[in-house]
């Protein structure tokens, strides 16, 4: 088999198929934060078709990235709603038996290359910042950190990365 990927653009339709990619992709990251379903429903691994859906409906744009007829990975690109200069890219998520073989770095290219088309002058995202190999990875990618926050009830802290368009 190919590793050619290729790309589509998830419908409705799809939403379980990305729910599951993203929940098998984040479940590691889950058990290392000690985050749990009750008390972080909205956490990425333990993502839901209907907040896939969701999300499709308040204009991200899911993709699914396919090697033959097997999904590899996925991820949601946007406009910024409130700086539509800002592109935001979020759920990247690989399947763990398809990493290390560049896809995660074939997402991100498409994804951005999307969000150039609709006009985005900054590319934003944002990691768990104790996450180190997911900094160096979006850092070869060329983005760099800008800003850290801590939310109310996480865990952990949130590190933002950008980059120019």
């Amino acid at each position: 088999m190919s590793n050619k990927l290729r790309f589509t653009e998830a419908t409705p339709g799809d939403a379980a198929l990305v729910a599951r990619m993203v929940r098998r992709a984040f479940r590691p990251q889950a058990a290392i934060l000690g985050v749990n379903k009750v008390d972080h429903p909205y956490y990425a691994a333990f993502q839901t078709a209907a907040r896939v859906r969701q999300r499709m409906a308040e204009g991200g744009q899911v993709v699914i990235a396919w090697r033959g007829e097997e999904p590899v990975g996925t991820l949601t690109y946007m406009r910024g709603r409130h700086h539509p200069d800002d592109g935001w890219i979020e759920r990247v998520a690989v399947l763990p038996e398809y990493r290390r073989r560049k896809y995660g770095e074939a997402l991100m290219a498409h994804a951005e290359k999307r969000l150039r088309k609709l006009g985005a002058k900054k590319l934003r995202l944002a990691i768990v910042k104790q996450f180190d190999h997911l900094r160096r990875f979006y850092e070869r990618q060329g983005y760099r950190a800008t800003e850290t926050k801590r939310y109310p009830g996480m865990p952990f802290e949130v590190e933002f990365m950008e980059k120019k368009a």
